[in-house]
């Protein structure tokens, strides 16, 4: 129903909400919306659509779609003196499979402002999708110059070197991705590359760390209830478990999970 409000705010909103839909819901629902008299509507339509621009190719839609990437483009040219129109241009050209386009528009955005750090991140992610890891790691270093303490840029630097078979050097990078603006997928990562490294220890304090940040994250979760198993302490493993229950009450493997600690009791 939202679709086809006649409020474009809301129509758009609607079209946003279907972004991590199944291919099959986005393909059912959004092509009418390549038409819509808001352009924001139709662009932001075209934008979700556009990775499945193989599979509407050959239908009566093609036009529609063709039309409304064209609108996205003008529309991210019409405020071309910032640079996140670039990086929006950027991340459509990947989208459509033109990572050449993409490259560029990601160089441009960062010749426009040296400060705007998604640029770093975007461009380091597109070379290390092309293979070129080296170059992905200078960017970031790139970055950090300007930026030492930023989550994100420390984060991905600490994965490109993990990627690079560089552990022990990731560790420094993965640990300053846990502090500011952080994520709990940061304090994953670095659990697992300390226990990698064989660095228990640290791991679990990093583990505690992120579960005190993010109660309710289930891969945080899922591995306090590993680690604690393994150390036989099943008291503190039923806890973690419980909470998975709890959280996610329809997961039958979280509640096998649960069953089978109460069984080992």
């Amino acid at each position: 129903v939202s679709l086809g409000d006649e409020n474009p705010m809301v129509r758009f909103a609607a079209v946003s909400a279907l972004e991590y839909a199944s291919p099959q819901i986005k393909i059912k629902y959004l092509p009418k919306l390549l038409k819509d008299s808001n352009i924001r509507v139709r662009t932001e339509a075209a934008k979700i659509l556009a990775p499945y621009g193989k599979d509407i190719e050959k239908t009566a839609l093609s036009a529609d779609l063709n039309y409304a990437i064209k609108s996205y483009v003008e529309a991210q040219g019409a405020v071309a003196e910032t640079p996140a129109a670039h990086m929006n241009l950027g991340n459509l050209y990947i989208t459509i499979g033109e990572p050449g386009k993409a490259q560029m528009e990601y160089e441009i955005a960062l010749d426009l402002d040296s400060l705007f750090v998604p640029g770093y991140a975007n461009l380091a992610d597109l070379y290390r999708a092309k293979g070129d890891e080296s170059m992905a790691r200078k960017i970031l270093e790139r970055g950090l110059k300007i930026f030492p303490d930023n989550a994100s840029l420390n984060f991905a630097l600490g994965l490109s070197l993990v990627r690079q078979k560089q552990l022990e050097r990731s560790l420094v990078y993965l640990d300053k991705a846990t502090y500011g603006d952080t994520s709990p997928r940061y304090y994953y990562v670095y659990f697992i590359a300390l226990n990698t490294a064989e660095k228990p220890r640290k791991a679990v304090l990093i583990l505690k760390k992120g579960l005190k940040r993010y109660p309710n994250d289930e891969s945080l979760l899922i591995q306090a209830v590993q680690l604690y198993q393994k150390k036989n302490q099943v008291g503190k493993a039923r806890v973690y478990a419980r909470r998975l229950t709890e959280l996610v009450p329809e997961n039958r493997d979280y509640q096998n999970l649960l069953s089978g600690i109460d069984a080992s009791r």
